[in-house]
């Protein structure tokens, strides 16, 4: 009797413990409404920034809305800053990835957005192929940071 008591035990804890994990990534992928607004608030003061022609300011902004929740506007802006400040592979990289999820969401405004941007990075980037072996933990680097996946291969 006692086994089975514990194996009950075990099933409540195990079933316990995973209602927990789905609860938390339930939580940590739906912001709240006030984070929400947090994040627009964000938003328009980057825009601000970007139309002043602080890029610095505008990215940084830009970064903690998304980090509230990306989406493809927010990571076209992301983009966009990034190239103002210089950053022309973040820029590309952000670019691409705006692209991607737009496509993904069916976003024309923002797929239409970044076809010049991305055009013209495409052609000032310099592009050296890294054929990398497949495997986990394989992590390139250029000039002391990590490039993202989708950049190279």
């Amino acid at each position: 009797a006692c086994d089975s008591l514990r194996g009950g035990m075990g099933r409540s804890r195990n079933l316990i413990a995973l209602a927990i994990l789905v609860i938390a990534s339930r939580a940590a992928a739906d912001p709240t409404p006030s984070e929400l607004q947090a994040a627009r608030d964000l938003f328009d003061k980057a825009v601000a920034d970007e139309d002043a022609g602080r890029w610095k300011d505008a990215l940084d902004k830009m970064k903690r809305a998304g980090s509230v929740k990306m989406t493809p506007g927010i990571r076209f802006h992301i983009a966009l800053a990034e190239e103002k400040s210089g950053q022309l592979v973040a820029a590309l990289a952000d670019y691409t990835a705006a692209e991607q999820a737009a496509k993904a969401e069916k976003n024309r405004e923002v797929v239409d957005l970044v076809s010049e941007p991305l055009k013209s990075l495409r052609a000032r980037v310099p592009v050296l192929t890294i054929n990398v072996p497949d495997g986990a933990g394989t992590e390139v680097v250029l000039d002391g940071k990590a490039l993202p996946v989708g950049l190279y291969g």
